[in-house]
């Protein structure tokens, strides 16, 4: 999903209870199957759903946590994905990348630390995730603008060898946190 698309909870809640399992779902919210059902609808009929109710929340707090909460309890996290608002010129692709490795570096770090430490205390997963975190912010700050083609010369092909490094970074890091 863009980052700029439109977000419909109604129209997704539609989807997800239109699978038939608008009983199961009512049963798990403690709600009848007729509200289930109307969160779903248009117009008169609707009654705003969770998702709604959560939407808000986040708007008018913009705390990311909340939105964290979700993504741990669907077995992910939340990484922002940053404005790839570079100009176009090679020296800032060169930045980006050099900004990619310092990331990788740190996230590398504390994977070391954890090592010559024999387990992941939980200051050190701690500062593990948010490194990760960051280190996937930064990625995709350099594949959004490359995906936008704000460079002038494309390097693509220069970067391909780096990126199985990361998921390997990646990878480690899921384990230890």
């Amino acid at each position: 999903m863009n980052t700029t698309d439109k977000v419909d909870p109604v129209q997704t809640v539609r989807k997800v209870t239109g699978r038939g399992n608008s009983k199961a779902i009512a049963e798990a919210c403690h709600v009848s199957q007729s509200t289930v059902n109307k969160w779903g609808e248009t117009g008169e009929q609707h009654r705003t759903n969770p998702l709604e109710l959560f939407l808000n929340l986040y708007r008018s707090t913009q705390d990311r946590r909340l939105v964290d909460c979700v993504c741990r309890a669907a077995g992910g996290f939340f990484v922002t994905n940053p404005p790839a608002t570079l100009p176009n010129n090679v020296e800032t692709l060169h930045q980006a990348i050099d900004q990619w490795h310092r990331a990788k570096i740190r996230v590398e770090a504390v994977l070391v630390e954890i090592d010559l430490a024999g387990q992941a205390t939980p200051k050190l997963k701690q500062r593990l995730r948010k490194r990760v975190e960051r280190f996937k912010s930064v990625q995709e700050g350099l594949v959004l603008a490359l995906e936008q083609e704000r460079f002038k010369q494309r390097l693509t092909a220069w970067l391909l060898p780096l990126w199985p490094t990361a998921e390997a970074v990646l990878e480690l890091a899921a384990v230890g946190g």
